[in-house]
């Protein structure tokens, strides 16, 4: 009868339901990369949801960026060039979603696609030697795949059942 009840628990266990993991409520790092992506020159981390956004100062702040569960916004606050190094760009990290369906709108003159890498959760865009003023944006849309966790309340739920279950039967054996 034990065995019986074991394996209940473990088949619901297996085919237990599992909660969706968007960046809602999600603390995901927000950085300026400068010289390379490697070197991390300004950040923060940001709770998405909680209506946070980034600026980074050093001297003259040069854009604002705001994360939301499916989305990254760029305004830009004035006019100037990126300097042209390895890296000079916006890096997003420590997301516990995997992000799907990535698409970049800008109207950056010669941006495109290879400037922008996702790859062991971080992702990265290299606007290294790009010019820009308070008219250029910088729009990310994403998806987020769901990690699949389980619940633990439903899981100590049904423990809980199948232990008063295996020990009351045992006690009307006895």
């Amino acid at each position: 009868m034990i065995k019986r009840i074991t394996s209940v628990f473990f088949l619901t266990l297996a085919f237990s339901l599992t909660a969706n993991a968007g960046l809602i409520g999600d603390t995901v790092r927000v950085a300026h990369h400068y010289p390379d992506i490697d070197k991390e020159h300004l950040g923060v981390d940001i709770l998405v949801g909680s209506e946070t956004t980034f600026v980074p100062v050093h001297g003259i702040p040069q854009y604002e960026a705001s994360l939301g569960d499916d989305f990254l916004a760029v305004d830009f606050l004035n006019t100037t060039q990126w300097a042209n190094r390895a890296f000079n760009g916006l890096v997003l990290t420590e997301m516990d979603s995997l992000l799907v369906d990535i698409a970049v709108e800008t109207n950056f003159i010669n941006w495109d696609n290879s400037r922008m890498s996702y790859a062991d959760n971080r992702l990265a865009f290299n606007w290294a030697g790009l010019s820009f003023n308070t008219e250029t944006f910088f729009n990310v849309s994403f998806g987020t795949q769901a990690v699949s966790v389980p619940e633990p309340a439903s899981l100590a739920l049904l423990g809980l059942g199948l232990v008063g279950l295996g020990l009351s039967r045992k006690m009307k054996a006895a």
